[in-house]
């Protein structure tokens, strides 16, 4: 459903702007950014559930805090440089890196694995 969206959206993203008007134009890049990290972060699955209702809890109090911490680092680097587009690259950094830790605390404590073959093909679908 993840990915349906995430197509939807950005197939039609320019004619939705254009609906508002000729000043967000430049927002084409910036929802595609935060929709790719939007679309990593639900590759994450249940891992946060997994890590809020386990004896690890606070794990993932601490990771959200290093995410904020990372993303206001980036934040300013990247918005002085880069403007809106530079916001969005740090949020969706921020995801994908709070994705990435979430994954493997869930897979060293817990040995869950969630990916698969079927997460390949699901990538694939998406990206076609």
């Amino acid at each position: 459903l993840g990915g349906l969206l995430f197509v939807g959206v950005n197939c039609n993203i320019v004619s939705l702007l254009h609906l508002i008007g000729k000043d967000y134009s430049q927002g084409v890049a910036v929802v595609w950014i935060i929709s790719t990290g939007s679309l990593v972060n639900m590759f994450g699955g249940a891992n946060n559930a997994i890590i809020m209702y386990s004896a690890r809890y606070w794990v993932a109090a601490v990771v959200a805090l290093l995410m904020v911490a990372l993303t206001f680092a980036l934040n300013m680097v990247l918005i002085p440089r880069f403007g809106l587009e530079g916001a969005a690259v740090s949020t969706a950094v921020s995801w994908g890196g709070y994705t990435c830790v979430r994954f493997w605390l869930v897979h060293k404590k817990f040995g869950f694995q969630p990916y698969n073959f079927n997460t390949v093909k699901t990538f694939f679908i998406i990206t076609f």
